[in-house]
């Protein structure tokens, strides 16, 4: 894992030309329109993925990153997240991204909608039970999101063990935690690299 390129890439890392980039995920937290949160949240969650496969082939061009010419091309979200799982990212991770896929395309294009409770609700599964495997003594209410705002005063805060999450708030707390895994794994992996050399 090259860490220089994951960090240059991952969506919350600031940078030159985004030097507050949790603005997005709080306005993805604060706006009423289920649509906007998912799309929002969604576009994260595929920018951690680019992030996690140019760095962990070491190419930070390999997604069409700093072309200078016209000849960016696309990748499918789905073609990415296989990309990363054939380089290691794991599989219930993989299967987490796959289902807020899913809700991603049940929403996009349709108005007033809610968020498929029945891919929700195995997202988080998968996700608790990824958690789960990873540290078997972990509670389900360490894990959870909390935004403060500028003064410290508390924003947001949601714990997958709260009895009142509303399937926008279940989508946040499961997406964030995602992006958060995700970056821990780059880390890992950064370490294990440079403990190798």
């Amino acid at each position: 894992m090259n860490i220089e390129i994951f960090l240059k890439q991952f969506p919350l890392n600031p940078n030159k030309l985004n030097q507050k980039p949790w603005e997005s995920l709080i306005l993805a937290v604060q706006t009423e329109d289920i649509i906007g949160t998912v799309l929002r949240l969604h576009l994260f969650c595929e920018k951690t993925i680019e992030a996690y496969i140019c760095g962990m082939c070491n190419q930070e061009q390999l997604l069409g990153y700093n072309l200078s010419n016209n000849d960016k091309f696309i990748i499918d979200f789905s073609i990415k997240l296989k990309m990363a799982k054939s380089i290691g990212l794991p599989q219930k991770l993989y299967k987490v991204l796959s289902k807020l896929n899913l809700i991603r395309n049940a929403i996009a294009h349709v108005k007033d909608v809610d968020i498929p409770q029945n891919h929700l609700q195995s997202a988080k599964t998968m996700l608790i039970d990824y958690l789960k495997e990873k540290d078997s003594s972990i509670h389900i209410n360490q894990y959870g999101l909390e935004l403060n705002n500028d003064d410290g005063s508390l924003m947001y805060k949601r714990i997958f063990g709260d009895n009142d999450l509303s399937n926008k708030d279940l989508f946040i707390v499961v997406s964030a935690n995602v992006i958060h895994e995700i970056a821990q794994i780059a880390a890992k992996e950064a370490n294990f690299m440079i403990n190798q050399v």
